[in-house]
This record gives C-alpha cells, structure tokens and sequence, in this order.
C-alpha cells in the first residue's frame, strides 16, 4: 500500500484540473489573460484560431477529470493505484515542459511567473498521486471485446496527433489552413508544443489503462463518457464549420479565400474523425445494455416504500432487543420453584379463596357467613405443570364441594360471636 491512499491524488488532480477546463471552456480568453497574453492587436481570424484552441484544450481537460472521477468512484484498487502512477508521470512530464518553455513564453511578451506556477502545481500534483501509488496487478485485457476497440483507435490518433503537436505544429496549422503571423502564430504554437502535446500523452496513458488493468465497471462507465464525449466535439466541429463557411475571405482580416476552404475542410475532418471514434465506442456500450435491463428495471420501476405517518393508538412500541454489552436488568421477583406435576383427579388444590372467612355479627344477632362456592367444573387436566401448594403457618379450611359451603376443620374451636348492645 502507498504512503496516502490513492483517492486524495485522484481528487486533487480532479479538483485541479476540473477548475482550468471550466475556465478554458466558459471564458478562454479571461484565462489567457490571467498569464499575461495580449491579444489586443490581433486580427479577427487569428482570435478566433488562438482563443477556440485554449477552448478546444479545455474540452479535453474534461476527459482527465472523468477519468479520475470515474475510478476513484468504481475503479478497484489497482486501477486506483496505475492512475496514480499514470497521473504522476505525466505531471511530471508537464513540470518538466512547463519550467523550459518559460523562455519561449517570455519572448512573445508573457510573463515567466505563469510558467513558473503550473512547473510548481503540477509537481505538487505529481508528488501527492506518486505517494498514493502501490504494486498493482497489470494483466491485458480481452481485447476481442468490442468495448475496448474505441479505445485502441484513440490511442493511436493520439500519438500521431501528440508527435504532430509536439514536434510539428506549424505544418499541421497550414494542413489545416491556420495561416497566422506574428504573436499570434507565436502563441498558438506554444499552446500546441508545451500545453495540448502533454495533455495528449497524459489521456493516452488513461486509456492505455483501461487495457492494461482490469477493472469491468469503472471502464464500462469511462467508455460511456468518452463516446458522448467525442459525439459532442463532432458536432462542435460541425458548428465550427458552419461558421467558417458564412465568414467573409478578407485578406485584411487574415484569411483568404483558399485558406478559408482548408479551415472548413479540415472541421468537418475533424468532425468524421470523432464520430467515428464515438461510433466505436457507442456501438460496444449498446451492446452491454441489456445485461443491464434487469438491474435497471429494477431500480426505476418499484415504487419508493411509503412511510405511514399516523401511528395507532393501540399499537404499542415493540421491545428493542438489549445491545451487546448492554447490562441486563434482573427480575424483581425470585425465580419460581420447581414446577409439581398436574394431578390427573378432579379434586381441587386449596387456593387463597378457599379460606373460611371470619364470621361478623351486626346487631343483636350474629350473623354468619359461608366463603364463596368454588364452581362445579374441575379445571381440564393440562400437560402443563401445576405451581406448588403454597405452604402457611395457619390452617385452611377443607375445600369446597360442589354446592356445599367449606366445613371448618375440628382442630379449631367454632368462631365465638360477639354481641353488641342496641
């Protein structure tokens, strides 16, 4: 196991990295301006070239972020620990193009403090998902399932792009009709080579995760995100391509008629590129759908549990079960005496009711009376056991017949009456 748990490196690239893709996305040209990128004196074609590629940067932010979230929420243990891995090498790598190309950013008029905060973020980063890292299982996948043929073709469009980037991006701009000069050339350039380059080798290592370790449900949910994914940069391509095409050719503004037809040619590219990736994708993921019907099923169908909220008056609160280690509260009575077998007669066991009752006098004549008839009926034979006759320091009466009071025992002398005076 690492120093950290994997899952604090994973939520800080996340959080970090999820902050610059809204920024890049939502207002690219407020975070060019927050590094010191004046773009003043440019010409309409080469804002909208330099600003939508910070744009296009921050889209693929978003696909470092899924990726993060994604495992750190359903990844196993190794997919935690190879992102970890994966996440600090290419951080450092970033480091690395951050701290040398502050001379190249620098001589276009930016300043050195912008290179020297992201070199220090992304070892900070570096540093927190490497000490998460631990030995993790890497075994390759079944790469006859379909789910992983998207990701096989996105790596290699990503290592030809990522060379393209890194070690030639002022053909790849003209292959694409992208003409700009001066700062502008400079600062979009620089963006290719030191920002969008490393960001391509950073996503290609992601998805060579998914082959290289399993981890079925953590893939399954990535592979889902990455076809929508590419489906919406087709269809931004082709909105892009819409916009280029009523754009006037105007060689004041940098753009001339033939470079404007490249510009197109290569959106609507761009366009069939990704939605082929998202085809490959989205056509595998279909087809895992229906192991998941039941479950889903399942989980949308039944109706949520209803809580009653009127409670019976007569209803009375069960008894909780005593928690372990809770003290045990003993009986305030002593335990029964052992139990004495049922006789099968009919003759009655003397009980408290059976005692003669005191005779009483009233007036001038006593008066007397009999203690209460017990009931003609014998209690029916049981296989339960009978308590034990209770045992007094007093004498009882003889028990009751049925509709004869009890007779007094001759142990006794006849109750004297008492007589009173009118």
């Amino acid at each position: 196991m690492g120093f950290i748990t994997p899952n604090a490196g994973l939520i800080l690239t996340a959080v970090i990295v999820g902050f610059f893709s809204i920024a890049m996305t939502i207002a690219p040209g407020w975070i060019m301006g927050q590094y010191g990128v004046d773009s003043s004196g440019w010409t309409q074609t080469e804002k909208m070239m330099t600003v939508g590629f910070f744009q296009f940067i921050g889209l693929n932010y978003g696909l470092v972020v899924a990726a993060c979230n994604v495992t750190f929420r359903n990844g196993t243990d190794d997919q935690k620990s190879m992102l970890c891995a994966v996440t600090g090498a290419a951080f450092i790598i970033m480091a690395i193009v951050s701290f040398a190309a502050i001379g190249s950013w620098t001589d276009l008029g930016t300043p050195a403090a912008g290179g020297y905060f992201n070199g220090v973020l992304c070892l900070v980063v570096a540093i927190v998902n490497l000490l998460g890292y631990s030995k993790a299982e890497i075994k390759l996948v079944n790469l006859k399932a379909p789910i992983f043929w998207g990701f096989l073709a996105s790596i290699v469009i990503n290592v030809l792009y990522m060379v393209g980037f890194a070690f030639a991006a002022e053909s790849l701009c003209k292959s694409y009709g992208v003409e700009l000069t001066g700062n502008a050339k400079g600062v979009l350039e620089n963006a290719m080579k030191f920002t969008y380059a490393p960001i391509l080798l950073y996503v290609t290592g992601i998805f060579a995760l998914q082959i290289c370790v399993q981890g079925p449900l953590s893939t399954y949910v990535y592979a889902r995100y990455v076809g929508f994914f590419d489906m919406a940069l087709a269809l931004v391509y082709l909105v892009c391509a819409v916009i280029w095409t009523n754009l006037d050719a105007q060689p004041a503004q940098g753009l001339t008629a033939s470079a404007k037809d490249k510009i197109v040619s290569g959106q609507y590219f761009n366009a069939a590129l990704y939605f082929l990736l998202f085809v490959l994708f989205y056509v595998a993921v279909v087809r895992l759908d229906s192991s998941l019907k039941e479950t889903v099923e399942k989980e949308l169908a039944a109706p949520p549990a209803k809580k009653s909220k009127k409670k019976s008056a007569a209803a009375e609160p069960a008894a909780a079960p005593a928690a372990a280690g809770e003290p045990v509260v003993e009986p305030l009575l002593p335990p029964p005496r052992p139990l004495m077998p049922l006789a099968s007669s009919s003759t009655l066991i003397p009980s408290y009711s059976m005692v003669a009752a005191p005779q009483m006098a009233y007036g001038s004549q006593p008066q007397y009376y009999a203690a209460p008839a017990t009931t003609a009926y014998a209690a029916p034979a049981t296989t339960a056991y009978a308590t034990p006759m209770p045992q007094y320091t007093y004498a009882t009466a003889a028990p009751a017949t049925a509709g004869y009071a009890p007779v007094a025992t001759t142990a006794y002398a006849a109750p004297v009456t008492v007589a009173t005076t009118a």
